[in-house]
């Protein structure tokens, strides 16, 4: 479920766009990021141990899902690469389809 609620609140064009910061936050929203962080790397490890060969599920898209969550210099040019590896967009973009969300647009 957190893969999909991640995949589908993605702009179409976020693996296109240079990610910007943002300031002026409220103060919970630390805590915001900080759920955020903690949910990211657990589906960083939950999609490390889906792409063992023989362990069914999306571990691709689970790990992207994960990197996408987690604060980190360099995170979005990692999501790009990700993005470019065979199948990964092509399984974001069926899984947003049945969201009824428009694709996303391929990263360079």
């Amino acid at each position: 479920m957190i893969v999909a609620l991640v995949v589908a609140t993605l702009p179409i064009t976020y693996f296109r766009d240079e990610a910007t910061a943002a300031g002026g936050r409220p103060a919970w929203w630390l805590a915001g990021r900080i759920a955020r962080n903690v949910a990211g790397v657990v589906l960083i490890v939950v999609g490390i141990l889906l792409s063992i060969p023989g362990v069914p599920g999306q571990g691709l898209l689970t790990l992207l899902a994960g990197v996408v969550l987690v604060d980190f210099p360099g995170r979005h040019r990692a999501a790009r690469a990700i993005a470019r590896w065979r199948g990964v967009l092509l399984g974001i973009n069926r899984l947003r389809a049945l969201l009824g969300r428009p694709p996303l647009v391929p990263p360079d």
